[in-house]
Protein backbone atom coordinates (compact mmCIF):
# COMPACT_ATOMS: atom_id res chain seq x y z
CA UNK A 1 0.00 0.00 0.00
CA UNK A 2 3.19 2.76 -0.20
CA UNK A 3 2.18 3.63 -3.19
CA UNK A 4 -0.77 3.98 -2.77
CA UNK A 5 -1.28 6.23 0.51
CA UNK A 6 -4.07 8.67 1.04
CA UNK A 7 -3.13 12.05 2.51
CA UNK A 8 -4.88 14.06 4.29
CA UNK A 9 -3.86 17.80 5.22
CA UNK A 10 -5.76 19.14 8.36
CA UNK A 11 -5.61 22.21 8.57
CA UNK A 12 -6.89 24.30 12.24
CA UNK A 13 -7.20 27.82 13.40
CA UNK A 14 -6.68 28.09 17.07
CA UNK A 15 -10.08 25.75 17.22
CA UNK A 16 -9.83 22.73 19.48
CA UNK A 17 -9.64 19.08 17.22
CA UNK A 18 -13.60 18.31 16.84
CA UNK A 19 -14.55 14.89 16.25
CA UNK A 20 -15.91 15.35 13.15
CA UNK A 21 -12.55 16.32 11.99
CA UNK A 22 -11.29 13.22 13.36
CA UNK A 23 -14.24 10.97 11.82
CA UNK A 24 -13.03 13.09 8.44
CA UNK A 25 -9.44 11.97 8.90
CA UNK A 26 -10.38 8.62 9.81
CA UNK A 27 -11.12 7.85 6.27
CA UNK A 28 -6.89 8.61 5.07
CA UNK A 29 -3.99 6.49 5.89
CA UNK A 30 -2.07 9.19 6.67
CA UNK A 31 -2.79 13.00 8.22
CA UNK A 32 -0.74 15.92 8.13
CA UNK A 33 -1.69 18.69 10.64
CA UNK A 34 -1.10 22.26 9.95
CA UNK A 35 -1.91 24.11 13.24
CA UNK A 36 -2.06 27.83 12.13
CA UNK A 37 -0.06 30.22 14.47
CA UNK A 38 -3.54 32.36 14.82
CA UNK A 39 -2.95 35.43 17.29
CA UNK A 40 -5.40 35.91 19.81
CA UNK A 41 -7.90 39.24 19.00
CA UNK A 42 -6.21 40.32 22.51
CA UNK A 43 -2.86 40.35 20.63
CA UNK A 44 -1.39 43.73 19.45
CA UNK A 45 2.60 43.60 19.76
CA UNK A 46 5.32 41.63 18.38
CA UNK A 47 5.89 39.85 21.18
CA UNK A 48 1.97 38.35 20.80
CA UNK A 49 3.23 36.57 18.11
CA UNK A 50 5.60 34.13 19.82
CA UNK A 51 2.76 34.10 22.30
CA UNK A 52 0.69 33.12 19.21
CA UNK A 53 3.28 30.80 18.09
CA UNK A 54 3.70 28.45 21.69
CA UNK A 55 -0.12 28.41 21.57
CA UNK A 56 -0.17 26.74 18.16
CA UNK A 57 2.44 24.34 19.20
CA UNK A 58 0.21 23.39 22.66
CA UNK A 59 -2.68 22.87 20.18
CA UNK A 60 -0.68 20.93 17.59
CA UNK A 61 0.37 18.55 20.01
CA UNK A 62 -3.09 17.98 21.65
CA UNK A 63 -4.44 17.43 18.19
CA UNK A 64 -1.80 14.72 17.35
CA UNK A 65 -2.02 12.97 20.24
CA UNK A 66 -5.51 12.80 20.16
CA UNK A 67 -5.00 11.80 16.28
CA UNK A 68 -3.00 8.75 17.47
CA UNK A 69 -5.02 8.25 20.26
CA UNK A 70 -7.23 6.96 17.58
CA UNK A 71 -4.82 4.75 15.26
CA UNK A 72 -4.27 7.60 13.02
CA UNK A 73 -0.99 7.91 11.42
CA UNK A 74 -0.41 11.74 11.86
CA UNK A 75 2.59 13.99 11.89
CA UNK A 76 2.75 18.08 11.44
CA UNK A 77 3.93 21.59 12.11
CA UNK A 78 3.41 25.04 13.10
CA UNK A 79 2.20 27.47 10.32
CA UNK A 80 1.65 30.99 9.18
CA UNK A 81 -1.36 32.69 10.67
CA UNK A 82 -3.08 33.20 7.17
CA UNK A 83 -5.32 30.25 6.20
CA UNK A 84 -4.03 30.19 2.10
CA UNK A 85 -0.21 30.50 3.20
CA UNK A 86 -0.89 27.32 5.62
CA UNK A 87 -3.00 25.68 2.50
CA UNK A 88 0.19 26.41 0.16
CA UNK A 89 2.65 25.11 2.61
CA UNK A 90 1.28 22.11 3.31
CA UNK A 91 0.33 21.21 -0.25
CA UNK A 92 4.09 21.70 -1.34
CA UNK A 93 4.82 18.97 1.08
CA UNK A 94 2.10 16.51 -0.05
CA UNK A 95 0.85 18.42 -3.40
CA UNK A 96 -2.01 15.24 -3.98
CA UNK A 97 -3.47 15.15 -0.48
CA UNK A 98 -6.92 16.54 0.39
CA UNK A 99 -8.03 19.22 2.58
CA UNK A 100 -9.58 18.94 5.65
CA UNK A 101 -10.33 22.44 6.88
CA UNK A 102 -12.87 22.50 10.05
CA UNK A 103 -13.87 25.68 10.14
CA UNK A 104 -14.98 25.48 5.71
CA UNK A 105 -16.52 22.45 6.64
CA UNK A 106 -18.77 23.71 9.05
CA UNK A 107 -19.95 26.34 6.42
CA UNK A 108 -20.08 23.66 3.14
CA UNK A 109 -20.04 20.58 5.08
CA UNK A 110 -17.41 19.84 2.04
CA UNK A 111 -14.20 18.80 2.11
CA UNK A 112 -11.98 21.26 -0.09
CA UNK A 113 -9.81 19.06 -2.36
CA UNK A 114 -6.83 21.21 -4.07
Amino acid sequence: MAGNLTRAILILGGEPLSADAVDLAESFDEVLVVERAVRDARDHSLADESLAYARAQQRLHDALDELRAHGLRATGFVGEEAAEAARRNAHELHPDAVVIEPAATTLDGILAAS
